[in-house]
């Protein structure tokens, strides 16, 4: 408005306020007291309204949905949640006991008023309507006709019995697929519309997980939760001339009063929202609206989320972006709307480490464990020691220690693949039940986050709390110099790991010091989320955020961290290689090295404690051509990493090729290229014959797919 843009401000206040005719002719400006310059929000609203050329109701071309609704009361609040719902294709029907919708607001507007907006806004959108019925019981949810239902039938309406036990946040009342709200639990006519609103996020989640608790971002909110800026230049509201509305140069002239207070803490230390130039409040809008740019126009966008929780840890309001971003790929994964060049690597990461890599055994000799050692499934791929030598710690202080060599989960969960997580989560729940529900010492601070959310029931401690109980192995080396201690983003709700960590370099002699950024409030290290695959350029800059702390090499208790930072150059170990007298490597290991790596681990665990030889061991001699010969740079490696392909998937193009005769000449450069669909990469290489085979010049990829439909 402040542009002289009123038809952008009308579809803004319209999009809030449903009704924006009714709600400019009613509205109590609740908002106005917090306002610093008093800004007329009344008449702001009524000249949107006014001036707004463009005043068409919006179209939803959306698949319709399952899940049939019941709204009690035709009043401005159970209107609201229907239209939202409408809106998305749900099956919606309102029930009105008086011959006519609109409820109590008709008694302050004309009838004529009232229901032309609601006709307006209702145009474009499905929904039964029956006037002159008075429901008197909640019969119809009994027979299965509805699936839910929001009882907004107005003040002094009936409640069915259900207003003890109301949650007035959810609007949840104590019986499943049932919401309450509106005039009937007070309030104002506005008040009354933002509860419906609430209603049809919280119907919605029902529909979707049978929860009951509905969307935090969805509450109506009483109070400003925003510290106002200061007024320092005394700024005045704008007078109408006449006295009644303003014009269109007066509106755009108190528009422009705005102080457009609001808090940008996490904003501004956030890679994130820096470079998008979104704020939580807007993010949690629109991850979970299918209208909202977000989930429907820039998938990229959501999957740049490091999910990492530091807008949480620095908000006074608990605002959380990982908490919308999630819900938001949960939808879209469920959707098929998420692509799946974003997630399928990690995806196929962790189906290796639930299947072929998997590893679960007692202690030699026991039957039942005190405790179980689970390091995750990265550090195994840095190197087999990080399983050996801690496990033979274990073994020392508690010989009936089991191992079990898995992933967490969280690869599904950051791809939204909520029922590949459980799939995940229910053969280590089997594996635990099996070892008499032992603790588990995880070595991962991302396994720890995700089981005390998802497997809450799951006893836990983290290697660091081990150690300091048990002492420090024999192999402690104390790393020379001085250095700063990172903690990973996921450590952020785990003080006593934490207090643990810094307990245990003190004991080692360490030198170390504290980062800006720290325990609750640490930093991603561009691993979070996933993010790489989907923006590496922004991964990239979260690694740098975290990296210049300090001048000082860091230390840390990710061994994800310690790779993300080796990669940007800055000097970094993980405590391990110092607790176990590991050699610290000075480059993370190639892909296909990771891959090897874990699969070393599974088989060097099997015959060192077990005497077992693992019969599904395989390395870089069960690639697809491994006899043949093909040489690999270290630069060309470095790049197939950078984009996520390995030298297996790359010899695998050349042999395919060679075998096939099925390649491009490039004489001018003495190359041959040639390409491979595997999976959903197609995968592309430059190479040339040498003496001994081939040598690898070039590698690139590409995770789309150019087949056409079937008609």
């Amino acid at each position: 408005m402040k542009a002289g843009n009123f038809v952008s401000a009308y579809r803004d206040y319209r999009n809030k306020a449903v009704f924006p005719v009714i709600v400019a002719a009613v509205c109590d400006e609740p908002c106005r007291g917090n306002c610093p310059v008093d800004v007329e929000m009344r008449l702001l609203e009524r000249a949107a309204v006014a001036y707004a050329e463009d005043r068409s109701p919006e179209r939803f071309r959306l698949p319709s949905r399952e899940g049939r609704v019941a709204i009690i009361g035709g009043g401005l609040s159970g209107l609201a949640c229907a239209l939202r719902l409408a809106a998305k294709r749900y099956d919606v029907a309102i029930f009105e006991r008086d011959g006519t919708i609109g409820g109590s607001v008709k008694d302050l507007l004309p009838e004529s008023v009232v229901l032309d907006e609601i006709e307006k806004q209702f145009a474009n959108l499905d929904f039964a309507l029956e006037t002159g019925r008075e429901i008197k019981d909640l019969g119809l949810l009994d027979a299965g006709a509805y699936d839910a239902a929001y009882i907004a039938a107005g003040a002094g309406g009936d409640n069915f019995g259900l207003f003890e036990a109301w949650n007035p946040q959810s609007l949840a009342t104590a019986r499943a697929g049932v919401f309450l709200g509106g005039r009937i639990a007070g309030g104002s006519h506005v008040s009354a519309i933002a509860q419906g609103l609430t209603a049809a996020v919280s119907v919605e989640t029902y529909l979707k997980t049978r929860s009951m608790a509905g969307m935090r971002e969805s509450w109506h909110i009483h109070e400003c939760r925003i510290k106002p800026l200061e007024n320092k230049e005394g700024v005045r509201p704008v007078a109408p001339r006449n006295g009644v509305s303003y014009s269109k140069e007066e509106a755009s002239e108190e528009a422009g009063h705005c102080l457009n207070c609001d808090c940008l803490v996490c904003r501004d230390s956030c890679e994130f929202m820096k470079e998008t130039g979104l704020t939580p409040r807007m993010i949690e809008v629109n991850a979970s609206s299918e209208r909202g740019p977000i989930t429907r126009n820039s998938n990229r966008l959501i999957a740049s989320c490091a999910l990492c929780g530091h807008c949480e840890a620095v908000c006074d309001f608990d605002a959380s972006v990982e908490k919308a971003m999630r819900r938001g790929k949960k939808m879209l994964f469920e959707e098929n709307g998420f692509p799946p060049a974003y997630h399928d690597f990690y995806l196929r990461d962790m189906q290796d480490a639930m299947g072929a890599s998997f590893l679960f055994r007692m202690a030699p000799g026991s039957e039942k464990a005190t405790y179980l050692f689970f390091p995750g499934c990265q550090a195994p791929k840095d190197s087999p020691e990080y399983v050996l030598r801690p496990y033979r710690y274990m073994l020392e202080n508690d010989p009936d220690t089991a191992l079990m060599l898995a992933c967490c989960g969280v690869p599904a969960l950051f791809a939204g693949d909520i029922a590949g997580m459980g799939g995940v989560h229910k053969a280590i729940r089997e594996a635990v039940r099996t070892a008499g529900n032992p603790t588990l010492v995880l070595a991962c601070a991302t396994c720890a986050k995700t089981f005390r959310e998802f497997l809450p029931d799951m006893k836990f401690i983290s290697i660091y709390e081990y150690m300091r109980e048990k002492g420090l192995p024999e192999e402690t080396k104390r790393p020379a110099g001085e250095w700063a201690l990172f903690d990973p983003c996921s450590s952020r709700k785990f003080p006593s790991m934490q207090d643990a960590v810094r307990d245990l370099l003190e004991a080692a002699g360490t030198r170390f010091g504290e980062l800006p950024e720290n325990r609750s409030r640490a930093l991603c290290c561009g691993q979070g989320g996933h993010i790489y695959a989907a923006n590496p350029n922004l991964s990239r800059k979260f690694t740098a955020a975290a990296t210049t702390q300090s001048a000082l090499p860091y230390l840390t208790y990710c061994s994800n961290c310690r790779n993300f930072f080796l990669m940007a150059g800055k000097q970094a170990t993980y405590l391990l290689d110092s607790f176990f007298g590991i050699e610290p490597p000075v480059r993370p290991p190639h892909l296909a090295e990771r891959d090897l790596n874990r699969k070393k681990s599974k088989a060097d665990a099997l015959c060192e404690f077990w005497r077992e030889a693992d019969a599904g061991q395989g390395g870089l001699a069960d690639a697809p051509g491994a006899m043949v010969f093909v040489g690999f740079s270290d630069a060309i490696l470095r790049k197939a990493d950078s984009l996520l392909i390995t030298e297996d998937e790359i010899r695998d193009v050349i042999v395919s090729a060679e075998a096939g005769m099925d390649y491009l000449e490039m004489p001018e450069k003495g190359l041959r290229l040639a390409s491979k669909r595997i999976g959903l990469l197609t995968v592309w290489a430059e190479y040339r014959p040498t003496e001994t085979g081939f040598e690898a010049v070039n590698a690139y990829c590409h995770r789309i797919d150019f087949s056409l439909g079937r008609k």
